[in-house]
């Protein structure tokens, strides 16, 4: 193999510029260490990576969860985040959850065949249809609800004191 400056590794190696490879009785250098991200993490930083983690950690437990109902994990949060005394249209659900337009419409598809919510003409803006839900979607919401309440095993072995810090510093980081 020819490198850029027209030498081969042999050719390179007897110039001097690359170290020759260890001798059958040698020992190779060892890799230079490469730094750890993490290791030099603030708290925030750690603790932002370590709920990632158990949010990561948890996804096989949440499935299960949402599957019991019959719904996907994008249709069970966005049927969790719906207010059944507040329709809302496409738009607003969508940036509620940070997702695009086009993938909204594919989740209101499948919960309104399942006959969680209706699309209805926006009183205000005759393009928008206002998402509503029903009230079976409501009583599926409950139930879902009420499942996710129920701690994962991992926070549900904390000691009380662990879970009231845990909860109350999490109430502070999304200001409520």
């Amino acid at each position: 193999m020819v490198i850029s400056n027209g030498l081969d590794g042999e050719a390179r190696r007897r110039a001097g510029t690359v170290s020759p490879p260890p001798g059958p009785h040698e020992e190779a250098a060892p890799a230079p260490e490469r730094a750890d991200p993490e290791a030099a993490l603030d708290a925030a930083g750690e603790a932002w990576i370590l709920m990632r983690d158990l949010y990561i950690s948890q996804r096989p437990w949440l499935n299960a969860i949402t599957s019991e109902l019959g719904l996907g994990p994008a249709d069970a949060l966005a049927l969790h985040r719906l207010d059944p005394r507040r329709p809302v249209n496409m738009g607003e659900l969508a940036h509620d959850l940070s997702y695009d337009s086009s993938h909204i419409t594919g989740i209101v598809d499948r919960l309104e065949e399942r006959g969680y919510v209706e699309r209805r003409p926006s009183a205000r803006d005759r393009r928008a249809k206002l998402v509503c839900v029903t009230a079976d979607g409501e009583r599926v919401r409950r139930r879902l609800i009420a499942r996710m309440a129920e701690a994962p095993p991992s926070l549900a072995r904390l000691c009380e004191a662990d879970q009231v810090a845990l909860r109350d510093v999490l109430r502070r980081a999304l200001g409520r």
